[in-house]
């Protein structure tokens, strides 16, 4: 009998607490990055993957809102 490997688990999808946790943490490094006079070649690019991933999280809680929603029973 061929000896077969479980396929691992898919991951669990990030909760909307955790999307929100992660994209307060981008917007306060944001912030940090957009209150200096000066940014070097690093941080400017720091700052476009930071902006980058925020909205790519702002897709991610919109479309959990969405799931929601469809699933909400009609009263």
């Amino acid at each position: 009998m061929p000896n077969l490997m479980a396929l691992p688990e898919p991951p669990t999808p990030p909760s909307m607490q955790q999307l929100e946790l992660e994209h307060s943490l981008y917007a306060r490094r944001l912030d940090t990055l957009v209150a200096k006079p000066y940014l070097t070649e690093e941080e400017r690019l720091e700052e476009i993957r930071l902006k980058k991933l925020k909205l790519r999280l702002k897709d991610q809680m919109e479309m959990l809102r969405r799931q929601r929603h469809e699933y909400l029973p009609v009263a």
